[in-house]
């Protein structure tokens, strides 16, 4: 029944973490692909593919480095921020000077 409704779930703020845990521990796999995808899709508001980035990173992917560096450098500060946050808790020398970038430089966002 979830995978019927599994990209739906995901998209609901208050869901997306329990269900995206839900489906890895039920052993589907399209929920990670359902997380790319939204973290892919730039249409999305930036807070939604932020928080498809948090999860992944919650889930452990294995790609999440590569993702980590690539949202660093997107157009959404609120991705950037989540990427940082990530890269911090990686990683947490190599975050130092974007984390100081981001406080000197970034949008309000950024430097909370």
């Amino acid at each position: 029944a979830l995978r019927r409704v599994l990209a739906t779930v995901l998209m609901a703020p208050a869901l997306r973490e329990p269900a995206a845990g839900a489906a890895t521990a039920l052993g589907m796999p399209e929920a990670n692909q359902v997380l790319l995808d939204m973290l892919a899709d730039v249409a999305q508001p930036g807070e939604t593919r932020a928080e498809a980035l948090a999860v992944l990173g919650q889930l452990g992917h294995p790609s999440l480095s590569s993702l980590v560096q690539a949202a660093l450098t997107d157009s959404s500060p609120r991705v950037r921020s989540e990427a940082r946050d990530l890269l911090a808790k990686q990683a947490p020398a190599d975050a130092i000077p974007l984390l100081a970038e981001a406080i000197a430089f970034g949008t309000t966002t950024e430097a909370q």
